[in-house]
Order: structure tokens, then C-alpha cells, then sequence
């Protein structure tokens, strides 16, 4: 054998890979997009909007390819999806403009939200990777978008 063909089949130590390029730009456009879309209103609601949408799409893919992920998989899947619809009404209520609809039961709603909700949201994004195939997608989507949503908003109310 000759010494080119022992080294053709090596990979260069030095090889940037792309899903590591892709968390570097998730995490970039998390950061610069919140700031944006914290002094728009409309932003914020068209996001929120979004994200209501992949979380409907996510729940629907996800009874589509049921069969293909493990039990412990789907499982958590299930959770993260139940996690991600029980967001979209407490980010309603911190957007919206009325302050009259605040009593003491959707204080106690979005209780855990204000409190915890970085890291639950953290959480979220880590459980939907394990969702299988296009319903991985819709809940990465709605997850990354809430956590947006959530980086932009600067106090909650409640």
C-alpha cells in the first residue's frame, strides 16, 4: 500500500461540524432577536402566534409517527408537547394589552412561568429532540421560539 492511500480515509482533526455551527447560530439569533422583538409589540404577538401554530403542528405530527419512537421517547415527547400548550396561555396573558382580565386565578396560573421558566423552558427545548422526525422540527420550533419570546419580555407581572 502506498502512504496517499492510508491517509485518504482520515478526517482532519480540525473539521468544523455543522450541527455544532448550527447551535452557535440558535444561540446567537436567541440572544439578538430578543432584544429586537422586545421593543416591538406586534413582534412579539406574531411570535407568540408562531409558535402556537408548530405546537398545533407538532401535536398533530406527533400522533401521526407515534409508532416510530421508543416508549421512553415518546413519552417524554408527550410531556414536552403538553408542556409547550400549557405555555401558550400564559405568554397570552403577560402580552396582552388588557389589564383587566388579571384576577387571582391567572395569577396563580402563571405563577410557575415567572418563577421557573427559563429553565423549564431550557428543559423543553432538550425534550423536544425527542420527538422523531417532523415532529422534532414543529416542537424545536415552537420551543425556540417561546424561549424568545420569554428572553423578550423583560418583567412579568405576575
Amino acid at each position: 500500500m502506498s502512504f496517499i492511500s492510508l491517509n485518504t480515509n482520515r478526517q482532519s482533526p480540525f473539521r468544523i461540524r455543522p450541527t455544532f455551527v448550527l447551535v452557535c447560530v440558535g444561540v446567537l439569533a436567541t440572544l439578538l432577536l430578543s432584544d429586537v422583538i422586545g421593543k416591538l409589540p406586534l413582534l412579539q404577538q406574531a411570535l407568540l402566534i408562531l409558535a402556537a401554530f408548530a405546537v398545533g403542528s407538532g401535536w398533530l405530527l406527533l400522533f401521526r409517527d407515534y409508532g416510530q419512537a421508543s416508549r421512553a421517547r415518546a413519552w417524554i415527547s408527550f410531556v414536552t408537547a403538553i408542556y409547550l400548550t400549557a405555555c401558550l396561555p400564559a405568554f397570552f396573558f403577560e402580552l396582552h394589552p388588557w389589564r383587566w382580565l388579571v384576577h387571582r386565578t391567572v395569577s396563580l396560573y402563571v405563577r410557575p412561568w415567572t418563577h421557573w421558566g427559563l429553565a423549564a423552558m431550557c428543559l423543553s427545548i432538550i425534550g423536544s429532540f425527542c420527538a422523531s422526525g417532523r415532529a422534532r422540527v414543529a416542537l424545536v420550533a415552537a420551543s425556540v421560539a417561546l424561549i424568545i419570546l420569554r428572553a423578550s419580555m423583560a418583567t412579568w407581572l405576575f
